[in-house]
Formats: structure tokens, C-alpha cells, sequence
């Protein structure tokens, strides 16, 4: 029997389906294409994009930047690699009037109005999340996803704007098409395991209780915070940076983290010194990783197809791969007489 490739050949399994809504101001054409299905609606997690401020012309556009950010980017490394299998993936196209998105000031003005499929702006500004939804965004794009895609349960919308940032609300998230995959790997952080900023600076005490992120914390007590497990004994708490040898691996309790748009320097603390949540690049650290394999672990199917039997190590015992392959991870076991190691 021929099973699939990396990516459960996506492409093959691409199938269009015909779908027409009508917005207010006009009318705008619609198509959702499901461009990775890994099992029924109900036993995955639903993954939907779609695309803001992008004409009839920039479709194709569009299609590489989702191509870019999901299979070439967020699911090709990490922990959203080896979770592949939990999701369902579908890219909804849409064209605007105008290309571009509206713009607005600091205080929520339009500087620029710009006619498109779901009324979405841009401020580049930190305080306003970089972007944010219109009066009418949310109708319009519930309207459109609750005809298409009914069973979705995330959405990521790409914003056909060259300013940067990224900016999660609830159980969506938007980038725009200068973001690199990593901002797009963060805010899933954010969407899927509820992860907290880790971002440092200012001089602001945190006086709050304490967050429900998995990753931050105002619990100081080694045998006490969220992550003890993941705490090295040697390693001292709180921590500096200095105090470890990988920067976004080794855990401790370090001052500093965001949460909302107020960045704390004291009283509140981060799990790693700069992992994925911090300054995207790095990868997430123990504890972020853990959460979202966590969540996604209930939608994620384990069917070792493929099992390799030699002396892979050298030690003249026999040994036995064996490859996941739903995914990308692969959780091996050494077989040596009648004990096994698990690796």
C-alpha cells in the first residue's frame, strides 16, 4: 500500500470548492480551497486563512504568501512540524476593490479608507496591535466563514500591507506580507496554546495575579511555579540570562514579560530568557513547546506505519526505528535483549 508524502501531498488533495457571498459595498468574490486535510472536521483543529486588501491580480500573490508561511514556514519546523497531522487546513480567497488595507492614526482615525473584502486597518502602531478589525470586519469574515468553512476553529488573516507586525485577538491572528513565517509561528503561539509575550523593557512593576499563560508567572519559589519540572536543580533562580548556556532551552524564572500591550520589567517573569515568544527567530522553549503539544495532542493521530530493524549505534545489539508517520517527529525505541529504551 502507498501511503503520503511530507506534507500528506497537499496539493493532491487540493480541492476547490465554489462559494459566492456578497459585502457590503459591493460585491466580492469568494473561494475556499482545502489545501491539507488530515482527518473529519470534527477530529482536527480547523485552520483557516484568508486574505484582506488583495484584487483579482494578487491572487497569485496571495497563494505564494500562504504557501510561504504554513508549508514552507510555520509547519516545516518545531513543534507546529511534528503536530501537522492535528489540523485541517483551508485558504480562503477573496477580492478586494482596492489593494491595500485602510489606514489610521494613533487615535483610530482613517487617514486612508481603502475599499476591501473585509473592511480591515492598519496603524503599525504597538498600542493599537499593529492592526485591527473595522467596524463591519467581524460580521463580514464570520459571514463568509460560517458559509465556507463552518466547523474552523482558527483563523489567520494576512493583511496586503508593507508595514510589519503581528497581532492576536481571541482565536484569530493577523500578519501582514512583510511578516517573516517566525511572527506568523509567534502569534500561533499565541492563538493555539493562550502563550504570553515575553517581550522586556521599561521600567513598570506588575502588581497583578497570577496569568494563566502557561509561560509567564509571578511565583519566584523553584517548587512552586508552573514549570519546576522543567527546571535544571543547578540552575539558580531567579535568573539572568548569564546563569544559562542556551538562551531559549534552558528554563529558569527571568524578570521581565508583556502582558497586553504593557511591558513589565519587574515582578512578573518569563520561562526562558528569549525563546519564540520573545523574538520569534528562536525556537519555542521546553515549556511553550510542552503547552501546545498539550493542546494539539487530542487531535493528533499516532499510526507508526514504518519500523526499521539493524545496529544503528554501532554496539553489535539490535535495534528498532520506529517512524511516526502522521508527522514529522520520530519517537524512536532501542531494543536491546528484553529492555527497551525509549529515546
Amino acid at each position: 500500500m502507498k501511503y503520503l508524502s511530507r506534507f500528506q501531498m497537499v496539493y493532491i488533495f487540493a480541492v476547490t470548492f465554489v462559494a459566492l457571498s456578497l459585502f457590503c459595498n459591493g460585491a466580492f468574490a469568494q473561494t475556499v480551497t482545502e489545501i491539507l486535510r488530515s482527518g473529519s472536521n470534527g477530529s482536527k483543529k480547523n485552520l483557516v486563512i484568508i486574505g484582506d486588501g488583495f484584487q483579482a491580480a494578487d491572487q497569485n500573490t496571495y497563494n505564494t504568501l500562504v504557501n510561504n508561511f504554513i508549508f514552507n514556514g510555520v509547519f516545516s519546523d518545531d513543534v507546529f512540524m511534528e503536530t501537522l497531522n492535528a489540523f485541517n487546513i483551508y485558504r480562503v480567497n477573496a477580492n478586494s476593490t482596492d489593494s491595500g488595507v485602510t489606514q489610521v492614526d494613533v487615535n483610530g482615525n482613517v487617514t486612508t479608507a481603502r475599499n476591501t473584502a473585509f473592511g480591515y486597518r492598519y496603524s503599525g502602531i504597538w498600542d493599537r496591535c499593529w492592526m485591527e478589525p473595522g467596524p463591519n470586519s467581524s460580521t463580514l469574515i464570520n459571514n463568509v466563514l460560517n458559509s465556507l468553512v463552518p466547523q474552523r476553529d482558527f483563523v489567520f488573516i494576512i493583511l496586503n500591507e508593507p508595514g510589519g507586525g503581528g497581532c492576536r485577538r481571541g482565536d484569530s491572528f493577523a500578519v501582514t506580507t512583510s511578516s517573516n513565517w517566525t511572527t506568523v509561528a509567534h502569534e500561533m503561539g499565541h492563538m493555539v496554546g493562550n502563550l504570553g509575550d515575553e517581550y522586556t523593557g521599561g521600567n513598570t512593576h506588575y502588581t497583578g495575579s497570577e496569568p494563566n499563560q502557561a509561560n509567564l508567572t509571578i511565583e519566584t519559589d523553584r517548587n512552586k511555579v508552573k514549570w519546576k519540572s522543567f527546571i535544571d536543580p543547578s540552575t539558580p533562580v531567579t535568573t539572568n540570562c548569564a546563569d544559562v548556556t542556551d538562551n531559549s532551552q534552558d528554563i529558569g524564572i527571568f524578570e521581565g514579560a508583556t502582558l497586553g500591550t504593557t511591558r513589565y520589567r519587574f515582578d512578573l517573569y518569563r520561562s526562558s530568557c528569549n525563546d519564540r515568544m520573545n523574538s520569534n527567530a528562536p525556537a519555542f522553549c521546553s515549556v511553550c513547546y510542552n503547552r501546545l503539544q498539550t493542546v494539539l495532542d487530542p487531535y493528533h493521530d499516532y499510526t507508526y506505519r514504518k519500523s526499521y530493524a539493524g545496529d544503528f549505534n554501532g554496539d553489535g545489539k539490535d535495534d528498532l526505528f520506529v517512524f511516526n508517520y502522521s508527522d514529522w517527529s520520530m519517537p524512536y525505541f532501542a531494543l536491546s535483549f528484553a529492555s527497551i529504551r525509549t529515546f
